[in-house]
């Protein structure tokens, strides 16, 4: 509510905080969870096999709620 009905400056400072939730969020998901499984019935696993396995999308700044 506070982003969508404050001021422009309390907007930045909660998409700077929301963002900087997301990349922890990344980083700990990377870190500590993903991992990519092939062979028969998934059997051969690696952990952690590329950069970044999930990605975050930034959908446009404000939505209308008038219909």
């Amino acid at each position: 509510m506070l982003w969508a009905l404050g001021d422009k400056k309390t907007g930045r400072v909660i998409e700077r905080a929301h963002e900087r939730a997301i990349a922890l969020t990344l980083g700990w998901l990377e870190d500590e969870v993903a991992e990519v499984r092939w062979g028969p019935a998934g059997s051969v696993r690696k952990h952690r096999p590329w950069g970044r396995p999930v990605a975050a999308l930034r959908q446009p700044r404000r939505f209308s709620t008038a219909s």
